[in-house]
Parts: structure tokens; C-alpha cells; sequence
């Protein structure tokens, strides 16, 4: 008869074959675990270099997208700046030949005026009187009375001279200048 030992001895076998079994099947476990884990870390780092490079291209893109609207609103800021340097020329050209158009309008007002029209009939009328007196008075007293004639114009050109450089002041003020052109044309 078996004695305890002899019993139990395959249990014994069976327990031991177990534990190694039991080894074996921890062992083979912990490589899938193993093969998980590195699998898993290549997966994490292929989606985050994938991730990383798409982020770098969308980052590219829109600084590219960037710069062309910079570029595009620099141009187009130029082109508004040239557009309204071209209609600032315009309006002063336009502004330039109303304001001489004034000049002009005040210039022939002046010459209108009733002082005007006295000493043009002033000037006829002495003119005339001095026809007179010329047939009545001597060489002598002609020559004395030509020469106060020329004294008396030259007095009322003085008058005249002094109120036109008045109304010029009075105009320059009032913010209106006279060209050259103007000013040349009115000395003649």
C-alpha cells in the first residue's frame, strides 16, 4: 500500500506543474503586457509627431495666409493713399482756380467802382480844360500847368495805388492771395 507520501506525491507533481504552468502563463502575460505597453508608447508617439507636423502645417498656413493679407492691406492702404493724394491735388487745383477766379471778380470789382469812374471822368475833363487853356495861355504858363496837371495824376494814382494795396491786405486776411500773374497784369 501507498503510504501518505506516495499519495500525494502526484498531487505533489500536479501542484509543482501547476506552478510552473501557473509561471508560464504569468510569464507569457507579462510579454503581452510588455508588447502592449511598447505598442501603445509607438502609437502615442506616431500621433503625437502626426499631431506635432500638423500643427507646424497649420501654423506654416496661417502665417503664410498672414502675410499675404499684410501684403494685400499694404497694397491696398497704398493705393487708398495714393487715390486720396490724387483727389487732395485735385480739390487744391480746384480750390486754386476759384480762389483766382475771386481775385479776379474782386480786381474787376475794383475797377469798377464809382472812385474809378470819378477819376476817369476827371481825367477826360482835365484833359479837356487843359485843351482850353492851352489855346488861351502862353508856352510859359503851359508848361507850369502841365507839370501840375502831372503832379495832380500823380496824386490820384497814389490814392489809387494805397486803396487797391488796402483791399489786397484786407483780401490776404480774409485768406486769398493774389498770383503773380495777377499782380503783374494789374501793375501794367
Amino acid at each position: 500500500m501507498m503510504n501518505e507520501e506516495e499519495k500525494n506525491l502526484p498531487e505533489a507533481q500536479n501542484g509543482e506543474d501547476l506552478a510552473k504552468r501557473a509561471r508560464e502563463v504569468a510569464e507569457d502575460a507579462a510579454e503581452i503586457v510588455s508588447d502592449a505597453v511598447v505598442k501603445a508608447r509607438e502609437t502615442v508617439s506616431e500621433t503625437a509627431e502626426k499631431a506635432r507636423e500638423s500643427l507646424s502645417e497649420t501654423v506654416e498656413k496661417a502665417r503664410e495666409q498672414a502675410k499675404e493679407v499684410i501684403e494685400k492691406m499694404s497694397e491696398q492702404a497704398k493705393e487708398a493713399a495714393e487715390k486720396v493724394s490724387e483727389q487732395a491735388k485735385e480739390v487744391a487745383e480746384k480750390a486754386r482756380g476759384q480762389v483766382k477766379e475771386a481775385a479776379e471778380g474782386v480786381q474787376e470789382a475794383i475797377d469798377r467802382t464809382p472812385l474809378g469812374d470819378l477819376i476817369e471822368s476827371q481825367k477826360r475833363a482835365l484833359s479837356e480844360a487843359m485843351k482850353a487853356f492851352e489855346a488861351l495861355i502862353p508856352a510859359a504858363t503851359r508848361e507850369h500847368g502841365e507839370k501840375a496837371l502831372k503832379e495832380m495824376i500823380e496824386g490820384y494814382r497814389t490814392l489809387l495805388s494805397m486803396t487797391a494795396d488796402q483791399i489786397n491786405g484786407l483780401l490776404e486776411r480774409a485768406g486769398f492771395k493774389r498770383d503773380k500773374d495777377t499782380t503783374d497784369e494789374t501793375a501794367s
